[in-house]
Parts: C-alpha cells; structure tokens; sequence
C-alpha cells in the first residue's frame, strides 16, 4: 500500500483537527480519492458543497465517476447525519429560532409532502420530545388543536413549538399559517401550557413566525 502524501485529504484528516479540512476535501475521503478533481465536479454539477449529499440515489448513480457504491456512500453520510442530530433531543436547548431551525432541518428539509410537527419542552426550553402531529395538507379545519397539546399534558411540558415545512421550499407564511398559530397560542394561553415559537421551514431557509412578531402580538 502507497503512503499518503501530505497533499491528500486522508493524510490531512489523520494529522490535521477534521474541522481544518474543506467541503471539498471530506467529499474526496467519502468517495475514497486521493484528490479533489471528482469531488471538485460532483459538488459543481450538483449545485453546491451539500447538494451531493441530497442528490437522489438514481441521479447520483448516473454521474460519471460515482457508479452505486460511491452513490450509496453519500446517501449513507447523510442518513447518518440526520440520525446524529436527532439523537439526543434531550440535550438540546433552544435558545434561539436559529437553534429550533438547525435541530429540525435536516430531517424537514427534504420531505415531499407538508408534516406538523410539536416539539415538547421543558422549563430549561431542552427539547423532552418530537411529536409528529399531521402528514399531508395541512387543513387548518381538520387539524385538532387539543391533538396538539395531548403529549404536552402527557409529559408534563412547560411549553411547545409548532413546526412544519413547505415542500415548495419557500417558508413564507400564509393566512392559514398564522390562523393555526393563534389558535395554538390562545389554546395554551387556556391550559396553562406556553407556545415559544411556530417555524416554517423551507427548502434552505426558515421563518420565526414569533421573530416577525407574527400571531404573536
């Protein structure tokens, strides 16, 4: 076996802090090269340094240079990422619409229909539980708002934030996005359970519908 030279990005992540090696250069270690001209051209051709991952398996396959276990090999990093950050909900402290966004978009971001989701909180606002509430249209008529506050009375949370994405990618609010919210907030308001945001999450961007001060007055 030929010893790495320091220019490849395996060498670099052996005796280099991973978080010093580029987009590029862990690409190359997930497609085993030993240079970045393939990873260079996958990230080009898909559109961006994270799009590979996302890439359907099909198309992926049909790259010159991937074939299906280089495909699988990139499929398999990015399931693996979502699972990670889903691990630990527990240890998870929202602070911030930002940090609500970061816990919930790797596993939002690529869903083909529209899901509602309630996140469960405690008094620390650590996350305690993932509730997924609806699937599919999200009729605001249909939607039970006692369904929303079940497990939060169940697990005793302090309070909630409701969640669901746009699979257009665009998370711009619609009339029935602030209807459903203010039905939340004033549900709560009644059984004592506080509602700390409602998020809409799109294909690469979110929105804070209480950061907008939208339902929320």
């Amino acid at each position: 076996m030929n010893p790495l030279t320091s220019d490849q990005p395996q060498h670099r992540i052996v005796h280099h802090d991973s978080g010093a090696l580029s987009n590029t250069e862990l690409l190359s270690i997930v497609l085993d090269q030993k240079d970045n001209r393939l990873s260079e051209r996958l990230i080009q051709q898909c559109g961006g340094p994270m799009e590979p991952y996302r890439t359907d398996l099909i198309e992926l396959r049909g790259i010159h240079g991937i074939g299906p276990v280089r495909a699988a090999r990139l499929k398999a990093v990015y399931e693996l990422s979502k699972r990670l950050n889903w691990d630990y909900p527990a240890r998870t402290k929202i602070n911030s619409p930002a940090d609500l966004a970061q816990f919930v978009r790797l596993q939002m971001a690529d869903l083909v229909q529209e899901e509602l989701w309630v996140l469960l909180l405690n008094t620390r606002l650590c996350i305690i539980e993932v509730v997924h509430l609806y699937k599919g249209s999200l009729d605001t008529t249909l939607i039970r708002i006692g369904e929303v506050f079940a497990a939060a009375i169940k697990h005793h949370a302090a309070m909630v934030t409701i969640v669901h994405n746009h699979p257009s990618g665009d998370p711009s609010p619609s009339p029935e996005d602030l209807v459903l919210t203010r039905q939340v907030i004033e549900a709560g308001k009644l059984l004592g359970i506080g509602v700390l945001d409602s998020l809409i999450v799109g294909k690469d961007r979110f929105v804070s519908l209480k950061e907008r001060g939208l339902a929320f007055e």
